[in-house]
């Protein structure tokens, strides 16, 4: 990677950061996911993004709604399986879409 790649991929969480002062590096990571594959379950996603399970399901819970414990942001949404409650899949909100659109508009 050189150092130009570097700045633009500092750059990059940066401007997420700008955007969510509370965006955290494996927040990214799982937001971007999802956004690549909607519908993705927890634990592909937590496979594809190097987190435990329950790592992966708390980052998704401050991209959500925040659970009981605070706020969160809203970007993604978590859905039970049909036939299968307990199987949890993820998608991102229209709110989670504009956001990554204007991520990725960083990088144009």
């Amino acid at each position: 990677m050189t150092i130009k790649n570097m700045g633009r991929a500092h750059g990059f969480i940066e401007h997420a950061r700008g955007l969510y002062g509370r965006m955290e590096i494996q927040m990214l990571a799982i937001l971007l996911e999802v956004a690549n594959q909607p519908d993705i379950s927890i634990t592909e996603l937590s496979g594809k993004c190097g987190l435990s399970d329950a790592a992966c399901s708390r980052n998704v819970t401050k991209l959500s709604d925040g659970g009981d414990s605070a706020e969160g942001l809203a970007l993604v949404e978590r859905h039970s399986v049909v036939g299968n409650k307990r199987k949890k899949k993820v998608t991102l909100t229209e709110k989670g879409k504009d956001f990554v659109e204007k991520l990725l508009g960083k990088l144009d």
